[in-house]
């Protein structure tokens, strides 16, 4: 629960992390929590602390919550208008990808064990997270929008958008972003309650309520608990014989 807890919270402020750093900035941020918290969860096990244990689940949960927001946004700044679709499902295909992951080196012959189990929940995410920052850091630009509407820096945007399109033919989408930029001020901001109220904004919440709602209904958390319970030990058993 408190994992979950640290996901609401995570996914609610996210919108003030990326508000207020560059949509760069906001990512390697986020791992922090995760460096944090693996250090604690590796701790626990031998200053025997559950407060700990707990500590580091809510620091996992609110860089979850965060990574759902500030990616997909990084990943839709910087693709094209036509394969936002395809390159945002990326980064859901690597998280599915990691809980798999997660499950084989959760078996008894790998890490499931009660002598390993805090290397299983600390390290592969803190090697990952280093990982991650570094790559970033060195190799991934701010996104173009970021950098012209946050920073007024037009060249940068220029010299990133020729970058990621491979083409010095960026005058258009920097126009488009412009655009957008003068239909977004002229909107007036709306709080909860005032979209709550309206009869066009409250259906588009609703909808996307609703979307992620019966997600949750879509079997896969059945299998996985039936993987688990059923058939994770003989599996385990044919793939270390």
């Amino acid at each position: 629960y408190l994992f979950l807890l640290g996901g609401i919270l995570g996914a609610f402020f996210s919108k003030f992390t990326t508000d207020l750093l560059s949509r760069k900035q906001a990512i390697p941020i986020n791992n922090i929590f995760v460096l944090v918290a693996s250090i604690l969860i590796f701790a626990s096990k031998y200053i025997e602390s559950p407060v700990s244990l707990m500590i580091s689940r809510f620091l996992f949960g609110i860089q979850g919550g965060m990574t759902c927001v500030t990616v997909p946004i990084y990943l839709i700044e910087i693709s094209p208008i036509q394969m936002r679709g395809q390159v945002c499902l990326i980064h859901q295909l690597f998280v599915l990808i990691g809980i798999l992951f997660s499950h084989l080196f959760s078996f008894k012959r790998m890490l499931g064990t009660e002598e390993k189990w805090h290397y299983l929940h600390a390290l592969p995410p803190f090697i990952v997270s280093i990982i991650c920052c570094i790559f970033f850091i060195m190799f991934c630009p701010d996104t173009p929008r970021s950098l012209l509407l946050k920073n007024a820096d037009h060249e940068g945007a220029r010299t990133v958008l020729m970058r990621l399109r491979n083409t010095s033919n960026v005058a258009a989408e920097i126009e488009e972003i412009n655009e957008e930029s003068r239909h977004s001020s002229t909107d007036e901001s709306l709080s909860l309650i005032q979209i709550l109220k309206n009869n066009h904004y409250r259906s588009l919440v609703l909808f996307g309520l609703f979307l992620q709602f019966v997600q949750q209904f879509c079997g896969s958390e059945a299998v996985n608990i039936i993987f688990k319970q059923k058939f994770k030990t003989s599996l385990e058993k044919n793939l270390f014989l």
